[in-house]
């Protein structure tokens, strides 16, 4: 039987042609850029639209925010706490648009009537007791009524010292009405430089 020759082994790896072995190296080469990538500036563009867009909302929002505010306001009701302070303040605005003389004495009168039917419902201090009706005749006294004012300013005073009670700010308040009504009358029959006003206990 013949003998098989051995099979020889290659010592070495074989060579490539310098094609193939060039389209090899560029194969590589153009994969290594698929797998780095370079940061791109798109994304610094897409961060400024960002925030323009989120500054864009923020100035959009703020009226929104100011009508709900309101909206709360209106729905939530004040509490009794709010409303006579509210009540308290508006009293006494009254009372130094009497001293500053802005208008005119009916006019003054039918806002402090308002303003104290609005105080006697919340019973404030402010309309109660003898300090009460000094700070009417003094607001009187200052500009609208000054003799008036001091006369009855003068029969307090008397009144207090002899412990006698002081008539409510309420009468004194519809007897300076009488004498406002008497002085209507009496320009329009042109007689008030010669009949004097009635005058009179407060009842």
């Amino acid at each position: 039987m013949p003998k098989t020759p051995p099979i020889s082994l290659p010592l070495s790896l074989p060579i490539f042609p310098r094609e193939e072995e060039r389209a090899l190296t560029l194969g590589v080469k153009r994969a290594r850029p698929q797998e780095i990538r370079e940061p791109q500036p798109e994304p610094q563009r897409q961060h400024l639209r960002n925030r323009k867009r989120g500054s864009l909302g923020r100035r959009n929002l703020e009226p929104s925010i100011q009508r709900i505010v309101r909206m709360l306001k209106e729905m939530i009701p004040p509490t009794d706490e709010s409303t006579t302070n509210t009540v308290r303040l508006q009293y006494l605005k009254v009372l130094n648009e009497g001293k500053e003389g802005s208008c005119s004495q009916a006019q003054w009168y039918a806002r402090w009537h308002d303003a104290y039917m609005l105080a006697r419902a919340h019973n404030i201090p402010e309309i109660q007791g003898p300090l009460a009706v000094r700070q009417f005749l003094l607001t009187i006294a200052h500009r609208m009524d000054p003799m008036w004012a001091q006369r009855e300013l003068t029969e307090i005073a008397r009144t207090e010292a002899l412990g006698l009670p002081v008539t409510p700010l309420e009468s004194y308040g519809k007897w300076y009405s009488t004498i406002l009504y008497q002085r209507e009358q009496l320009d329009l029959e042109g007689l008030s430089n010669e009949a004097p006003l009635a005058t009179g206990e407060v009842q």
